[in-house]
């Protein structure tokens, strides 16, 4: 049986082709280094390249949240803190004024002090982070203390 000469050239055209086209897709993937770069390369793979993207993203905001998280409770803490010790030195100072020998001029010089101490835990109430007041519970734009003088 005599293969002609067309049918030859039809198959080594072929070949030829699939091997041309298997050469420019092999050059692609090595240029963009992306095993993937159309839909049609791997579909299946792409879902699970996509899963990837979306699983790292989120992974990414749960690190913002944790560090905006750390810096509330540092902001927090400090206040605390700081009331904690504003405190300490009220019940110092209150227990040197229930001595009987404390004069008027002590007794007003420590009035002004414990003022000044209540406007410094007016302020520590009213601690804001990044904008937003900490002690204000869910409304976190509004200041959680005020002062009435009245």
């Amino acid at each position: 049986m005599r293969v002609p000469t067309i049918s030859l050239y039809n198959v080594s055209n072929a070949q030829l082709n699939t091997i041309t086209n298997d050469l420019k897709d092999a050059n692609e993937v090595v240029s963009t280094q992306k095993q993937i770069n159309s839909i049609s390369d791997d579909p299946i793979g792409l879902t699970q390249v996509l899963d990837i993207g979306q699983t790292v993203d989120n992974l990414e905001q749960l690190d913002t949240n944790v560090d905006m998280g750390l810096t509330w409770i540092n902001g927090v803490e400090t206040g605390l803190q700081s009331v904690q010790d504003l405190l300490l030195e009220t019940k110092v100072l209150t227990t040197q004024l229930a001595n009987a020998t404390v004069s008027a001029s002590e007794r007003a010089d420590a009035v002004e002090t414990i003022d000044g101490i209540i406007d410094q835990m007016l302020a520590l109430g009213n601690t804001r982070v990044n904008g937003s007041y900490v002690f204000s519970g869910t409304d976190s734009s509004t200041p959680a203390f005020a002062y009435d003088e009245s």
